[in-house]
């Protein structure tokens, strides 16, 4: 009912349709504002994933309630143990009520059971690293949903996190170069993983998101709960809170929308692989962020030049025989019959004819 509640608030404020969807996406998860259409555009720029949420709000929110509650526990008179714990636990009361109002997504659930892990851990005195926290928060989730490892929310997510673990292994050199080299690494993680799961890859995700992550993550969110939780508690600087949260929005948007509208086909590489040219690509990208000079640089070009190649054309049916083709399309069967100068394609699959469809990431 809350989610539903502002949900219909911000539907009710008097801001172009794309940011009231964007604004409805980041703050209760509600993604009915966003068309087929919009979706492609923000798929070609590589931000799709700012829509949804996910882990990266939950750790902003848990940041920034953890220094909330360390300054509390410096205010308030309170005992040793407790001044030790209480930023933890603010950080994973308002993380869990972050994750409740996002309708318990996985990449919610997965980031709520990482902090879950080392706030316990601190309250029992025993430390923990980034990856039993990750492979117990897997475990977890495929235990509440057996088939979310079928989606790619889970595989997405889980990805992610264990990408930058594997560089953090590597990696400690000043704040800005790791911010740098993380934010590098990233782009080119999620090319092959990306690519598995939607056909291709956004040109410009990096630069995009280099501007975006920030201003969603640090601007519209946090405006954006604040003015959900003045709605809900009748503080009188809602309007304001909501103007802050739209204002990157309306500045950004117009300008996402136009260069779209010229250069969408060309920011979107659509990419052909099979498994194992996906997996040599993810290590070729893995082991390009382990120190050791020019020759595993080298090594991780050539074990991801597969990815980048223009796929083997097949070659033509036989005289007098006909080849069956049946395509992946999710929960449909698109079947291609072959046979002398003739093409016969039985069913499309799914998808918004108008934006993401099986016939243009599968079939085409």
């Amino acid at each position: 009912r809350v989610r539903q509640t502002v949900s219909q608030r911000i539907a009710d404020l008097d801001f172009d349709p794309r940011v009231k969807a964007v604004l409805r996406a980041v703050t209760v998860a509600d993604k009915s504002g966003i068309d087929g259409r919009f979706w492609s555009l923000l798929q070609a720029l590589g931000i799709n994933h700012l829509m949804v949420i996910s882990g990266l709000h939950i750790g902003l929110i848990a940041g920034g309630a953890y220094l909330l509650g360390a300054l509390l526990a410096r205010l308030v008179p309170a005992s040793g143990r407790l001044a030790a714990v209480l930023p933890g636990l603010a950080a994973l009361l308002l993380a869990g009520a972050y994750t409740a109002l996002a309708g318990f997504s996985l990449p919610t659930v997965r980031a709520l059971c990482m902090l879950g892990c080392f706030v316990v851990a601190q309250l029992a005195g025993r430390r923990t690293d980034g990856a039993r926290p990750l492979l117990f928060a897997a475990a977890l989730v495929l235990a509440l949903n057996p088939l979310a490892g079928l989606g790619s929310g889970f595989w997405l997510s889980f990805s992610a996190v264990a990408a930058l673990l594997w560089y953090s292994q590597w990696h400690r050199p000043s704040m800005l170069a790791r911010l740098g080299g993380v934010h590098l690494f990233m782009s080119l993680v999620m090319i092959p993983i990306g690519s598995w799961w939607f056909g291709g890859a956004s040109l410009v995700s990096a630069p995009v998101n280099f501007v975006m992550i920030p201003v969603v993550g640090f601007i519209v969110v946090p405006a954006a709960l604040l003015a959900a939780l003045s709605y809900l508690v009748g503080w009188p600087l809602e309007p304001f809170l909501w103007q802050l949260a739209a204002w990157p929005l309306q500045q950004l948007l117009p300008m996402a929308v136009d260069l779209g509208g010229t250069t969408e086909p060309l920011m979107f590489q659509p990419i052909y692989g099979d498994a194992w040219t996906m997996a040599l690509a993810i290590v070729g990208v893995a082991l390009w962020a382990t120190p050791g000079g020019i020759y595993p640089g080298l090594l991780a070009i050539l074990l991801c030049l597969p990815l980048v190649l223009p796929p083997v054309k097949p070659e033509g049916v036989p005289p007098g025989q006909t080849r069956i083709t049946v395509l992946d399309v999710g929960q449909s069967t698109a079947v291609v019959v072959e046979a002398g100068f003739r093409a016969l394609l039985y069913n499309t699959g799914g998808g918004d004819p108008a934006g993401a469809n099986m016939a243009r990431s599968v079939i085409l």
